[in-house]
C-alpha cells in the first residue's frame, strides 16, 4: 500500500490493483484483474506499479499512471525500445532515479525518466535472488536490495558506468554474397570506413552484418536496427547481428544500428544505402522522354495544322458554293413567299369582293324597287293635278316623299359598303384610327358570309352576335382587323360546313361573335361548333404554310398573317378547341 501526495491510498493485490478516496471513502478497482506485487510514488507523485495486468502469464511489468488518460501505460526505454519484465520492487532514491528489481538484474531509470541502465551479473548481481518487499531507503542515500543470500548496499553516485560499447558494420552481401573491397567495386574501401553505398537497381536485395564490443563489460550485446525510407519502425531487440532486405525500390536510404550493453550503454552507427534507379527513370532519361514526347506532339500539330488548313480551304470553297446555292434558294423562296402572300391577300379580297357584291346587292335592289314606284306615283300624281284633286295629289306627293328618303338610306347603305371595299383594298398606311370594332366585327361577319354563300350556295349557318356597347372605338387600322375577322369567319364558316358534310343529319350549323371590354382591352371571341383542332398539330397552326385544307384550297399564310397583324397591334391571339366539337379564337387588343 503506498500513499501519494494527493492523500489517496493505492493498494495492490492479487487480483487487482485498487484506489482509495480517504475524503469521500470510495474504493475503485483501477486494474481489475492486475495481479500487482509493487507499488512507489516518486517525487513528482507519479505512480509506478509492478503488476501482471493479463492475470495470467505472472510477468510482472513496469508501469505508469498517465493521469490525462487516467491509465497505466507500460514503460518502454525510449533508446532500446525495450520494456522492464519480471518486477520485484521499485524505489526512487534522493537524486529521483528510480530503481527496479527484476528477476536478473537491477533497473535505473535516470530523473528524466529517458535512459536506462542496467546492473546484472557483470556488477556482481545475482540472479533468481530478488523477493517483493525486501528494498529499502536509508536517509544517508544508501539503497538495500535484499535477496535470498543477504542484501546488496551501495551509494547510487559511487557506482561507475560501464564504458560505451564499440559497433562496427563487419559484412555486407548482394544477393547472398559478400561484397570486397575494390576501388573500381561496389565497396571502395574497407566497410567501416564507408559512408555510402551506391547499388545499380538490378541489385538490391542486401544485408549488413554487424558487431558491438564492450570490453569491460563483456556481457552479450543487443541490438535495433532500421532502415530509414523503408521501415516503419525498429526491428525487434534482439541478439540477432544481421539485417536481411530484398527488392528494395530505387531511393535514397539510411540503414541505422544501435548496440546495447548490460548496463544499458548504447551506441548508433549508420550507413547511406542509394538504389540507383535504371536508365530509363533517370532524370535526362526523363528529359529526352520530355522532348521526344513534345517533338511527338509537335510534329503531330504541326501536320494536324497543315491538314486542317487544307480541309479548312476545302470547307471554305464549299460553304461559298452552298452560301451562293442557298443565296439563290432565297431568292426563289422569297418569290414564292410573296406570291403566295398576294395569293392569299387575293383569295382574301375575292370573298370580299363575292360578299360585298351580294351585300350591296340589297340596298340596290331596294333603291330600284322605290325609284319604280316613284316613277309610277309621279305619273298618278300627274293626273290627278289635272283633275284638280288635291288631296290625294298631297297623298302621292307624301308617298313620294316616303320612298326618297328609303332610297336615300339605301343609296348611303351601298355607299358605305363600297368605301370599305377600297379601304380593305388599298394598302395599310400604318396610321391608326378610332373605329367602331362592333360594326366592324359584325360588318365582316356578313361580308364573309355572303361571300362563301356565293360560292357554295348549300352553305346555311346560323349566326349569332353579342356586342358590348362599352367597346366603342378602338384605335386600330381597320383594314389589317378587317382581314383577321374575315380570315377568322371564313375558317368558321369553313369548319362547319365540313361537319355538316359528315353529318347531314341533326347537325345545326353556327357561327357566334362575342365582344367583351374588360378593363384597358377589349376580346373579340369567334366560336364555331364545327370539326375543331386536333391537339397534336395545336401548336403548328399559327407557322407559316401550314395549314389543314386540301391540297390547293389553302395557303396555309392566313392564320400565320392574322397572328402577326394582331402582335403589331400590341395584342394577343389564342385558341380554345376541342376536337370534334369545335374551336373558339380569341384576340385581344388594346383600348389605347
Amino acid at each position: 500500500m503506498r500513499e501519494d501526495q494527493d492523500n489517496e491510498l493505492w493498494l495492490g493485490t492479487e487480483i487487482g490493483l485498487y484506489h482509495i478516496n480517504i475524503n469521500s471513502g470510495i474504493i475503485t478497482k483501477v486494474l481489475p484483474k492486475a495481479l500487482t506485487k509493487s507499488i512507489c510514488v516518486d517525487s513528482k507523485n507519479n505512480i509506478w506499479i509492478g503488476a501482471d495486468t493479463s492475470g495470467a502469464t505472472n510477468e510482472q511489468r513496469l508501469y505508469q499512471l498517465d493521469r490525462n488518460q487516467n491509465k497505466f501505460l507500460l514503460y518502454v526505454d525510449p533508446n532500446s525500445k525495450s520494456h522492464i519484465s519480471d518486477v520485484f520492487d521499485i524505489m526512487e532514491d534522493g537524486k529521483r532515479n528510480l530503481w527496479v528489481s527484476t528477476t536478473s538484474a537491477i533497473y535505473k531509470i535516470n530523473k528524466e525518466r529517458n535512459l536506462l541502465r542496467i546492473y546484472g551479473e557483470s556488477a556482481g548481481v545475482h540472479r533468481n535472488g530478488f523477493g517483493t518487499g525486501d528494498n529499502y531507503s536509508s536517509k544517508n542515500g544508501l539503497l538495500f536490495f535484499g535477496d535470498t543470500r543477504g542484501y546488496y548496499s551501495f551509494v547510487p553516485e559511487d557506482l561507475r558506468d560501464n564504458s560505451q560499447p564499440r559497433l562496427n558494420f563487419t559484412s555486407f552481401k548482394l544477393n547472398g554474397k559478400d561484397v570486397l573491397p575494390d576501388k573500381d567495386g561496389i565497396l571502395k574501401e574497407p566497410l567501416w570506413n564507408t559512408k555510402e553505398i551506391r547499388l545499380p537497381y538490378n541489385q538490391n536485395s542486401f544485408s549488413f552484418e554487424f558487431l558491438g564490443i564492450n570490453y569491460q563489460s563483456p556481457g552479450e550485446m543487443k541490438y535495433l536496427y532500421k532502415l530509414d525510407n523503408y521501415d516503419d519502425d525498429w526491428h525487434k531487440y534482439g541478439t540477432d547481428r544481421r539485417a536481411f532486405y530484398f527488392s528494395v525500390p530505387p531511393g535514397n536510404y539510411i540503414f541505422h544500428v544501435r548496440a546495447f550493453n548490460d548496463d544499458g550503454g548504447m551506441i548508433e552507427k549508420q550507413i547511406r544505402v542509394i538504389v540507383l534507379p535504371p536508365w530509363w527513370k533517370t532524370w535526362w532519361a526523363y528529359t529526352l522522354f520530355a522532348l521526344l514526347i513534345i517533338g511527338g506532339i509537335w510534329g503531330f500539330i504541326y501536320y494536324r495544322s497543315l491538314k486542317l488548313r487544307k480541309e479548312n480551304r476545302l470547307l471554305e470553297e464549299k460553304v461559298a458554293s452552298r452560301t451562293n446555292q442557298l443565296n439563290q434558294s432565297l431568292e426563289e423562296l422569297k418569290v414564292t413567299q410573296a406570291q403566295l402572300i398576294q395569293s392569299e391577300k387575293m383569295a382574301s379580297l375575292g370573298e370580299l369582293t363575292a360578299g360585298i357584291a351580294h351585300e350591296i346587292q340589297n340596298p340596290l335592289n331596294f333603291v330600284n324597287n322605290f325609284s319604280e314606284v316613284n316613277t309610277e306615283l309621279i305619273a298618278e300624281m300627274k293626273e290627278e293635278i289635272d283633275r284638280g284633286n288635291m288631296e290625294e295629289v298631297k297623298s302621292l306627293a307624301g308617298n313620294i316623299e316616303e320612298n326618297e328618303r328609303k332610297i336615300i338610306h339605301h343609296g348611303r347603305r351601298a355607299d358605305a359598303i363600297v368605301k370599305g371595299m377600297l379601304q380593305h383594298s388599298r394598302k395599310s398606311t400604318g396610321q391608326k384610327e378610332p373605329t367602331d370594332l362592333n360594326e366592324l366585327a359584325d360588318e365582316y361577319l356578313r361580308l364573309s358570309y355572303h361571300g362563301l354563300r356565293a360560292k357554295d350556295k348549300s352553305l346555311n349557318a346560323d349566326m349569332q352576335t353579342d356586342f358590348d356597347p362599352a367597346v366603342g372605338k378602338v384605335n386600330l387600322l381597320p383594314q389589317d382587323i378587317g382581314r383577321v375577322l374575315l380570315n377568322l369567319y371564313n375558317n368558321a364558316f369553313y369548319s362547319v360546313s365540313e361537319k355538316k358534310l359528315q353529318h347531314p343529319d341533326g347537325f345545326k350549323p353556327m357561327v357566334s361573335v362575342i365582344t367583351k371590354k374588360r378593363m384597358d382591352k377589349v376580346q373579340i371571341s369567334i366560336r364555331d361548333n364545327g370539326m375543331g383542332v386536333p391537339k397534336k398539330i395545336l401548336d403548328k397552326i399559327f407557322q407559316p404554310f401550314f395549314t389543314t385544307k386540301p391540297a390547293g384550297s389553302g395557303t396555309g399564310l392566313g392564320l400565320s398573317l392574322s397572328y402577326d397583324i394582331i402582335k403589331a397591334h400590341g395584342g394577343e391571339m389564342k385558341v380554345e378547341t376541342n376536337e370534334g366539337e369545335g374551336a373558339e379564337f380569341i384576340l385581344t387588343l388594346p383600348l389605347v
